[in-house]
């Protein structure tokens, strides 16, 4: 008997683990509807005419706060709404922070629908041009989520102005592209060419900050998905939700439960302690995001820089 064959036959309190992955796309979206009914009200008029306009659409929020979740349950949600009328829809979710240049990007989204095009060879305007030929061959509407979008235009804007120009010469043929560019704070466009910039900010959707409450629901959904009934009580998914709310992002939250519920797990526990919690938390190495430190004053990031120097000159744990 191997190692996992002990695994495999140990007792678990899990149902379903995979349910507080945070690539995981639930089957409802807490405390999103209202950005869900904003979305559905744009896109509404692909499924009455389809192909008729092309949407372009700006989302704007913190790290941590269910974009990337809310966009990918939306785009499903479009997907069988069209599927429904026998129309086509080809959604692709964009990381712009993984491929980081224009040209990569538009590889990846050309490559999501065939995958036969060959990575390198081509200019920008080549890959629009194949980009077009498989939309309109595949008779399909294209929605394109440029993800943490700022890594791109950072460098350079070509891909930007490409895709929300590219039906320009084309306004009687079916329009046959939308794009949702996603950005943690709209003032990192500014550089953007003015005729790009405000083709975008014609529809801005803020995602807001969870609040306690909120928080604490939505970790209470997930754990309920994931936990067997009466593995972790309330009491400590509000403590969870305390320590979630001070790091400002939902996804530690996911992880802290299912860490407790493999620290359970592994000490041969029917249920989470607050020991578990505890460990699960000091085990747990939390990123800090990129838009919490742009938060901070010049002068405490002074501050904070002046004690990584005397840490780092001391090298005596803290």
């Amino acid at each position: 008997m191997n190692i996992f064959d002990s695994l495999l036959e140990k007792n678990t309190i899990f149902t379903d683990e995979s349910k507080l992955d945070m690539n995981y796309i639930p089957e409802k979206l807490p405390h999103r509807e209202k950005e869900l009914k904003i979305l559905s009200h744009l896109f509404v008029i692909l499924l009455k005419r389809p192909n008729s306009i092309s949407r372009k659409i700006l989302i704007t929020g913190k790290t941590g706060i269910g974009k990337t979740v809310t966009l990918k349950y939306f785009g499903e949600l479009l997907r069988k709404a069209m599927k429904s009328k026998n129309t086509n829809l080809k959604y692709i979710h964009v990381n712009c922070r993984k491929q980081r240049t224009s040209y990569k990007t538009l590889v990846m989204i050309v490559r999501a629908i065939d995958k036969s095009v060959p990575k390198r060879g081509y200019s920008l305007q080549d890959l629009l041009d194949i980009l077009i030929d498989l939309i309109n061959g595949q008779d399909t509407h294209l929605l394109v989520v440029l993800d943490e979008l700022n890594y791109i235009i950072e460098k350079d804007e070509d891909l930007l102005y490409y895709l929300t120009r590219i039906n320009d010469d084309s306004l009687k043929n079916p329009q046959r592209l939308s794009i949702i560019g996603v950005v943690r704070d709209v003032s990192c466009l500014n550089n953007l060419d003015q005729s790009t910039l405000s083709t975008l900010q014609r529809n801005i959707i803020k995602f807001n900050n969870y609040d306690k409450t909120q928080i604490f629901d939505i970790l209470k959904y997930r754990a309920g998905l994931s936990f067997k009934h009466n593995v972790i009580s309330n009491e400590l998914i509000e403590v969870v939700s305390e320590v979630v709310y001070g790091k400002g992002d939902i996804r530690f939250g996911l992880n802290l439960l299912w860490k407790a519920g493999k620290i359970a797990e592994g000490q041969g526990l029917k249920e989470i302690t607050t020991e578990c919690i505890r460990q699960a938390n000091q085990d747990s190495f939390f990123f800090v995001p990129v838009d919490l430190i742009e938060d901070i004053p010049e002068k405490r990031l002074v501050f904070l820089l002046a004690i990584v120097i005397m840490l780092e000159k001391k090298r005596k744990p803290y």
